[in-house]
């Protein structure tokens, strides 16, 4: 992305050659949008008049941006001459300038100073004088602890600690610092038909308050692509309403339990002072339209390696910041795509092969192919096979080995892959047997 605009407003981004951001620079002016909680019948913003829209929504164009702190207050006016005001100050720089790690995890904004651990996991998020975030992780990846702290003027101090529990990848309570459960989610299939097959994109049904005692509930709804718009509670009343940008930045937040909720876009959790939303494996800026962090699997998944969704949010959705995507067809049919999620591990009991040249029928066949080329005597001696029953790697070494030496770069990573792939094939249409690497199952005599 080169550049994008919002009305009038105008913002230029140039990258480095590894596709990291390095400035961000804003023209031209700026359009306010907000949301009423009940009808009105005139909005100023800055006191200058609003448009009003059916749904209760505001916007007045052609605001200059000072670089810096820019304040703007909108005072809505219902048809009883009833007036309510509302006051937000941002922080809107001329220039914002980005510096990575040398891992590519983006380590500033500008403003914002970020940390990580040897996982390349966000573990520390910081204003210097404002706010910090600190998380903790467990072995699978997924975010067990926030705390949050305030600035004294000489110290931090914790102001809140939430403690996350989760099903599989999915978080289905929050607790407090002393383990007493704060939020409970009730959580139904996601887009992808199953209960995690999406990341729980698309699933959440609804959230109570303080389910243990007094407990308060809410109703979550949500658009096609799973991105939750507003919370009704018992009474059918709106106590939450959301509107997003196409790809997740929030232009309209009102409703008491608006911020008491923080399943939004993607109904995944935001982290409230920086606008930047959790998919467990990496942390997405919708006000960048990109990921925090490069890919784990690196090119494997695009040369691009902080695109989100391939640039295509109302047909792509990610589920766990991975390479697993979910395409929702124009039909309202969904397709899963999965794309691998992180490298193939290596397998050490192959016999170490020194790299040779290419031979000149190089690649006369595709990896799936080698197995249906092996000779009949070679077939005998892969494993579990014929009265010798050779171990596994002898049986690939005669076998599987052999075809892909003759088509691929020995040692090189297609050739690492038609071996697996000579060896999984084989085995799974013939029925004969399983190798030590293939997950287990049934066997043959």
């Amino acid at each position: 992305m080169n550049w994008r605009t919002n009305n009038a407003l105008l913002e230029a981004f140039n990258v480095n050659n590894l596709n990291e951001l390095t400035t961000e620079t804003n023209t031209g002016t700026l359009t306010v949008a907000g949301t009423t909680t009940s009808q009105a019948t005139n909005v100023t913003v800055n006191t200058l008049g609003a448009g009003l829209y059916a749904d209760w929504t505001f916007a007045k164009d052609g605001f200059t941006v000072a670089s810096g702190n820019n304040t703007f207050t909108a005072v809505a006016k219902d048809g009883y001459g009833r007036t309510d005001t509302n006051t937000i100050t941002v922080n809107l720089p001329a220039t914002s300038t980005f510096v990575y790690d040398l891992n590519g995890n983006l380590r500033t904004n500008g403003i914002q100073i970020l940390d990580y651990d040897d996982e390349n996991q966000l573990i520390t998020n910081w204003v210097a004088g404002s706010w910090r975030s600190d998380f903790a992780y467990d072995g699978q990846h997924r975010r067990r602890i926030q705390r949050d702290y305030g600035w004294t003027g000489i110290a931090w101090i914790l102001t809140n600690e939430t403690r996350f529990i989760y099903d599989g990848k999915l978080i289905l309570e929050e607790r407090d610092a002393n383990n007493l459960p704060r939020i409970a989610l009730t959580r139904g299939p996601d887009l992808s038909g199953s209960l995690q097959g999406a990341g729980g994109i698309g699933g959440l049904l609804g959230v109570t308050e303080n389910p243990v005692v007094n407990p308060a509930h809410n109703y979550y709804h949500s658009d096609g692509a799973g991105n939750v718009t507003c919370l009704i509670n018992t009474s059918q009343l709106i106590v939450a309403k959301y509107l997003y940008g196409a790809f997740g930045n929030t232009l309209s937040i009102s409703g008491a339990k608006a911020l008491v909720n923080r399943y939004r876009f993607s109904s995944k959790p935001v982290h409230e002072s920086s606008g930047t939303y959790d998919f467990m494996r990496r942390w997405y800026a919708p006000d960048l339209q990109r990921w925090l962090n490069r890919d784990p699997v690196a090119e494997d998944g695009g040369n691009n390696l902080f695109q989100f969704v391939s640039n295509n949010p109302s047909g792509i959705i990610d589920s766990i910041g991975l390479g697993t995507i979910v395409i929702t067809g124009a039909d309202g049919a969904t397709t899963i795509t999965t794309i691998p999620s992180q490298p193939k591990p290596t397998r050490p009991w192959r016999p170490a092969i020194p790299k040779t040249p290419p031979p000149s029928e190089c690649k006369k066949k595709g990896p799936k192919d080698c197995w249906g080329s092996l000779p009949t005597d070679k077939l005998a001696k892969l494993p579990f096979l014929g009265p010798a029953k050779l171990g596994a790697a002898e049986g690939l070494k005669t076998g599987c080995v052999d075809c892909c030496g003759e088509n691929f770069f020995q040692g090189g990573g297609e050739w690492n892959q038609c071996l697996a792939d000579c060896e999984i094939k084989y085995l799974a249409m013939t029925g004969h047997g399983v190798s030590p690497n293939v997950p287990p199952g049934p066997q043959s005599p």
